[in-house]
């Protein structure tokens, strides 16, 4: 009762039986409690624990409100009597310290508040904290509230805090906080708190491979980093072709997440070293660090054929064959004979073969492929030529006189059919050069007879051999000096002319010189 005598608490007492709220709500009104506004309500709370509860008359349901300062005008059910306790009509104190600041993990923020007290600040909380949070400033109110600890008993006074998670990384946040004690009562809005949300380079992606879809492409796939995925903006490919770190200039794709497929087109006889970074998302843009690389080698298939194949006649015992690489993807080269034998295999690139221990002034043919594992090019063109004659050796004059000379010297072991050539001067070959013998000339012989020189003078001869492909051997060098004209007759003719009967001959001799020549023995 009050202090008028009024009776003023109300209990209903029920021993487990289903309670009809509509007939004990008029008989409550009677002893001066507030029934709700709806008498059909057929709900009340339950305090058989013994705990203080709220107060029901300052529920919405209440026609009206409670004395905040007195616990009355309640409703108590007890399912097994027992006697209540005073009503908890007084909120959690307000947080009035928060510390927001970017945490370990991308999209984290780590909330650090001073804990509060129940009724106030007086004793430990046993509630709950309501957190909410948003990238721009609003209306707050408990309803935005997504995040909720448990405050087991924390001390007014005492450090409490909570890492927020899945945030967007680099945003920034603004947050509120409400303490609620253990039958709902609600503090007033906390200070407010505001920082951005972590924002860590992303981690690199996994399983980079390399898979050729055709002779010429291959495909690069990758799988997203465990780490940080939401925050992933694309992954960046690069093309080296050393194997060294790549530079921007070097970017080949980006594929934007959550693509994981990149399809590129290749030169198939060349080597690719391909790296792959991750990108976050705007506004930082952070990147992760290189994976790879991953190589795409040459695609083996039978090389092109050497290209350019020719040769060159060095001695009279050996010839040059030449080339032009046409491939990279080789492991070699074989040289073959015109009729299809090997005479040479030649391992790793090269452009030439030398050829020895030929014939002299002999005809050969040759081509080449180029090999590799997967089996031999088509063959280069067939290049056919001759080794080189030796030259004329000993050479010596057997005759001279004042407008002729005859040399006869050494074959050097060349063919019956080796060709000769000659030609001389009267200056040791400074301008003056007259070719008495060219390969068309078809001169076979060891001896050369030349005529219609000058009486008294020098001259040099040269001396040389054909191959069959009218390649020159080296020169052979000699001079002499012809004869003057005073140094000889010319015996004309013979004749008999004595009388019939007569022993008597005659010879007629006349004096090719200019002086006078004694030949009276």
């Amino acid at each position: 009762r009050d202090n008028a005598g009024n009776i003023i608490d109300f209990v209903a007492y029920t021993s487990g039986d289903v309670v009809d709220w509509s007939k004990i709500w008029p008989e409550a009104v009677a002893y001066h409690q507030w029934s709700p506004s709806d008498i059909g309500i057929t709900w009340a709370f339950d305090w058989s624990s013994g705990r203080a509860g709220r107060s029901f008359g300052r529920d919405v349901y209440s026609l009206d409100t409670d004395n905040i300062d007195v616990a009355r005008d309640d409703f108590k059910v007890f399912t097994n009597p027992t006697k209540g306790r005073a009503n908890d009509d007084t909120p959690p104190g307000a947080v009035t310290a928060i510390v927001a600041a970017p945490w370990a993990l991308d999209g984290e923020i780590r909330l650090v508040w001073t804990a509060v007290g129940d009724d106030g600040y007086r004793s430990a909380l046993d509630g709950l904290y309501a957190i909410a949070h948003s990238t721009y400033s609003l209306s707050w109110s408990t309803a935005g509230a997504s995040v909720w600890v448990s405050t087991n008993g924390a001390a007014p006074g005492r450090n409490v805090s909570r890492v927020i998670s899945g945030l967007e990384p680099a945003v920034t946040y603004y947050f509120r906080i409400w303490a609620y004690d253990e039958v709902g009562n609600i503090s007033a809005m906390s200070v407010g708190a505001t920082t951005w949300a972590q924002d860590l380079p992303p981690a690199v992606p996994s399983a980079f491979a390399i898979y050729r879809s055709s002779l010429s492409s291959v495909d690069l796939v990758w799988a997203h980093p465990v780490q940080s995925i939401d925050d992933i903006w694309k992954y960046v490919l690069y093309s080296t072709a050393a194997g060294a770190a790549p530079a921007e200039t070097d970017i080949v794709a980006q594929i934007l997440h959550p693509g994981t497929t990149a399809p590129l087109d290749i030169d198939e006889s060349a080597t690719y070293y391909f790296f792959i970074r991750t990108l976050d998302s705007l506004p930082t843009v952070l990147a992760s660090g290189l994976l790879g690389p991953v190589t795409s080698y040459p695609l083996l298939t039978e090389p092109s054929p050497p290209l350019n194949f020719a040769g060159t006649a060095v001695s009279s015992a050996s010839i040059k064959w030449t080339w032009t690489q046409a491939s990279s993807a080789l492991d070699g080269y074989k040289i073959f004979t015109g009729t299809g034998g090997l005479v040479a295999q030649i391992i790793g690139p090269a452009t030439y073969w030398l050829q020895s221990g030929l014939a002299v002034n002999a005809t050969y043919s040759a081509y080449a492929v180029a090999y590799n594992s997967v089996g031999d090019s088509p063959p280069s063109t067939l290049a056919t030529l001759a080794t080189l004659a030796r030259q004329p050796a000993n050479p010596y004059f057997v005759e001279v006189i004042h407008d002729a000379v005859s040399i006869i010297f050494d074959k050097n072991g060349n063919p019956a059919d080796t060709r000769y050539g000659l030609s001389y001067s009267d200056d040791d070959f400074t301008s003056s050069i007259t070719t008495a013998a060219a390969f068309a000339d078809e001169h076979l012989s060891n001896r050369f007879d030349i005529t219609g020189l000058r009486h008294s003078t020098t001259y040099w001869f040269r001396l040389w051999a054909y191959n069959s492909r009218e390649l020159t051997s080296v020169y052979t060098t000699v001079s002499t000096r012809t004869l003057s004209g005073s140094d000889y007759v010319v015996i004309s003719q013979f004749a008999s002319k004595g009388p019939s009967g007569s022993g008597d001959e005659f010879v007629e001799i006349y004096n090719a010189g200019s002086t006078d020549v004694n030949i009276g023995g």
